[in-house]
């Protein structure tokens, strides 16, 4: 259940197992059999706690306690209050090393080990050899014997540490029964297994205040011993008094860079360990991070963590926030645009309603003001929380954690003590979750209880969430199915069966069928549910487009006729040069006119056009595609592609590729033209031109055209004209243009119409590529008036002019 790692030690070389530790001090738990179960199931086969031994409120007395024998070491503090099983047994518990200490507020020591307010009749911890920091305390305990006859100055050595005895009450202490009389001194109960000893107050004035395993001057321990010895070596420790590594004590782990004087530089370790606690291992624990050879909690400032070490940020670092317990008006705002929340979160029921702070000292602090749940949007940065998220609160307006959609990592380094939970939802008005973006739970137990309202928690596949499998689910006690049902608070029919954290389709865990961005969909070609559902996510009062109208755009009819342009999307492999004609015109491939056996004809039942497929025979076609590459039904891929964004064409934007991608139709026309995303017209690249260039007007290609003979490809050929309306700039990797709109066979020569007469002109074989020079007054005529202005063509030519 919960997260545990094997390390060695010194006494028998043999794997053990480390546990995380608790910080409850003191406190109340609400059940209080679950608290003993979750003790027992947290320290079973420990043998290392990281952290705090807290047993507190186990007052029944037949309480088995033998899932604490194992443990050797202890990080932190180990308190003992409100036990009253007889006989308190830790056996081979040899280290107390002090980092963290308990502190009551009624005296000024700090304490490694604290026993109170227990009616235990014995502590027996016969191999307790050090405490490295830290004093001891044994305060008011009703019926505890032998822990006078200890000898302490054998087992404190903490710089200012004491032993502190206090026994307050009017009824005389219990008579104790003797110690074993093979003791040499004091002894933890009676049996000479409980005996005391000695490795320090023994020893030679040689050993220097250290430890050693015999009275002669060199029977002194190595001095990264802690706790005794059974020989000089490191290798002879009981513990160590700083690192232990692999079977031998050391003053620091192997770093993981060492020096080369031959290359001048830093070269990776390859025996190099991480310093976790006092020892030293390959890899840090799950819950922690790697960051300069050590396991940290969390990253120093100016870097950040990436899967799970600490990297110096590139230009600058997420915002990273220091969490303040629980959540309220007074402290909401200093979570604005934050990235990673370092520490926990707690929603709590006097975050909405306000409460008086009441100082450490019992006097009366500032007093906060109601919240309301909408405050919480600040959370909506926010992508990680390296403790855990404690919600327990009520409110007609906190329906879901919505605020935390972004979320995607809780670390759980730190726990909720009572069921050791690092997603704690417990008696809320939550409705659903809305944690859409949760990825992953590093540590800690998952409890969502005694929700009322909650739906959508019971079927979601939280072991796809959690990191490891000793995580633990306690799901129960919300809301009933049926009243979700009726209350139309399920699933969407396009989630998976891995559930979701909410109604609609981007709140599923995964898809049934397929996904595009975070909306789960039947199938892609669904393009109206598509584009509906796109539109309805975006943030703004107004959808950016309607369905209907992106599936078949609407035009204005030109002022000739009454046709409407239509788009149709092709794909770039298909794409061929050339002409539709309209009705009564030349067709190609034995295609008629009407639009029933043409390759591509409007279907009113899918919204799109039915077109020739690009993918090869006997695959249907989807209207999108997955990359450029065209998916059919039975494709594994499981991604929609963007249906607002033209296709990627190699990487490609430019003008070109958009007009091979896209045609405009007008009637039964089809014209090559380039079309923007919104299917207008697009303006021709127009290159910088100084005074002394010239305009393309007829092309490379613009003389012995005679050897054509199907007119439908004649504007493939190079041929340019200047009644074009969209003509491209000479450009030998560009293909030319379309020249203009075929309506009936005619001489090539005719090709090049006035638009404005409606008559043919005089062809105008060009001898020259060059755009004559226009003087100021016919700047002021446009285009297709200045070529086509038959006196100007009368006139003589002036200087460095030429004639088309």
């Amino acid at each position: 259940m919960y997260p545990r790692r094997t390390v060695g030690y010194i006494s028998n070389q043999t794997q053990n197992v480390v546990c995380i530790g608790t910080n409850g001090r003191m406190s109340v738990p609400s059940n209080r059999d679950t608290h003993y179960r979750n003790l027992r199931d947290r320290f079973t086969n420990c043998t290392y706690v990281d952290g705090n031994l807290e047993l507190t409120w186990l007052q029944n007395e037949t309480m088995d306690l033998s899932f604490l024998k194992y443990i050797r070491e202890v990080t932190g503090y180990v308190l003992i209050s409100h036990v009253n099983v007889r006989h308190i047994v830790l056996p081979q518990l040899q280290i107390i090393r002090g980092r963290t200490l308990f502190k009551l507020n009624v005296r000024e020591e700090e304490f490694a080990l604290m026993v109170t307010m227990s009616s235990a009749f014995t502590l027996e911890l016969p191999a307790l050899r050090d405490v490295l920091r830290g004093s001891v305390g044994i305060y008011n305990n009703y019926n505890l014997c032998h822990v006078k006859t200890i000898n302490w100055d054998e087992i404190i050595t903490g710089v200012n540490a004491t032993y502190v005895y206090v026994y307050d009450f009017t009824a005389a202490e219990r008579d104790c029964p003797r110690c074993d009389s093979s003791c040499e001194a004091g002894c933890w109960g009676e049996g000479p297994e409980n005996c005391q000893k000695f490795s320090k107050t023994i020893c030679s004035p040689q050993c220097a205040q250290g430890r050693c395993f015999g009275r002669n001057p060199r029977d002194c321990c190595n001095a990264f011993c802690a706790g005794g010895c059974t020989g000089p070596l490191p290798s002879q420790c009981l513990a160590c008094r700083n690192f232990y590594d692999e079977g031998t004590c050391s003053q620091e782990c192997p770093p993981m860079q060492i020096y080369n004087p031959t290359t001048y530089s830093w070269e990776p370790n390859p025996n190099g360990k991480y310093a976790y606690g006092a020892t030293c291992v390959r890899n840090c624990p799950e819950h922690l991070l790697k960051d300069n050879g050590a396991c940290v909690r969390s990253c120093p400032p100016n870097k950040t963590a990436v899967n799970g070490e600490c990297i110096p940020c590139n230009v600058t670092c997420p915002k990273t926030c220091h969490a303040e317990k629980p959540i309220h008006s007074g402290n909401i705002d200093s979570f604005k645009d934050c990235t990673i929340i370092d520490g926990s979160i707690e929603i709590l029921e006097m975050t909405f309603t306000g409460f008086q702070h009441i100082n450490p000292d019992y006097s009366f602090g500032e007093h906060y003001a109601k919240m309301e749940p909408h405050k919480l949007e600040v959370f909506s940065t926010v992508r990680e929380v390296t403790g855990y998220l404690n919600v327990q609160a009520h409110h007609p307006n906190f329906t879901s954690l919505s605020y935390f959609r972004n979320l995607e990592v809780i670390g759980g380094r730190q726990v909720v003590e009572n069921l050791f939970a690092s997603l704690y939802i417990v008696k809320t008005s939550l409705k659903s979750l809305g944690l859409k973006s949760l990825k992953r739970v590093n540590s800690g137990a998952i409890a969502i209880m005694e929700n009322k309202y909650l739906c959508f928690a019971e079927k979601i596949a939280w072991n796809k969430l959690v990191k490891s499998k000793d995580h633990k689910q306690i799901i129960q006690n919300n809301s009933d199915p049926e009243t979700c049902e009726s209350a139309d608070l399920v699933c969407d029919p396009q989630c998976s069966a891995d559930g979701c954290w909410g109604p609609g389709p981007d709140q599923c865990l995964s898809c049934k069928n397929y996904q595009y961005d975070e909306i789960c969909l039947q199938n892609c070609s669904d393009e109206k549910e598509l584009i509906r559902n796109l539109s309805s996510a975006m943030e703004g009062p107004e959808s950016l487009v309607e369905a209907d109208e992106y599936l078949q755009p609407k035009f204005k009819s030109g002022p000739s006729n009454n046709t409407t342009i239509s788009v149709i999307e092709v794909h770039q492999n298909s794409m061929k040069p050339s002409a539709t004609w309209p009705t009564g015109g030349p067709t190609t491939d034995g295609g008629t006119p009407d639009g029933a056996s043409k390759p591509e004809t409007w279907d009113h039942e899918l919204l799109r056009y039915n077109q020739a497929n690009p993918c090869g025979e006997g695959t249907e076609l989807r209207h999108y595609y997955n990359n450029g590459v065209c998916a059919s039904d039975s494709s594994s891929s499981r991604y929609c592609s963007d249906p607002m964004k033209g296709r990627p064409d190699n990487g490609e934007t430019n003008f070109d590729n958009m007009s091979k991608i896209k045609e405009a139709q007008v009637g039964n026309l089809k014209l090559n033209l380039p079309l923007d995303e919104d299917d207008y017209l697009m303006p021709s690249p127009q290159h910088t031109q100084n005074a002394s260039t010239y305009m393309d007007l007829i092309g490379e290609g613009g003389e012995n055209q005679e050897g054509i003979k199907d007119l439908r490809f004649s504007g493939f050929v190079g041929k340019r004209c200047v009644d074009n309306p969209e003509y491209l700039m000479s450009e030998e990797n560009v293909l030319p243009q379309t020249l203009g709109i075929p309506t009936e066979p005619v001489p090539m020569e005719s090709l090049c119409m006035s638009e404005g007469s409606g008559s043919e002109s005089t062809p105008r074989p060009s001898t020259s590529k060059y755009l004559p020079q226009r003087s100021v007054e016919e700047e002021s005529m446009s285009d297709h008036e200045y070529y086509n202005d038959l006196q100007r063509e009368l006139q003589p030519l002036r200087r460095n002019e030429t004639t088309v």
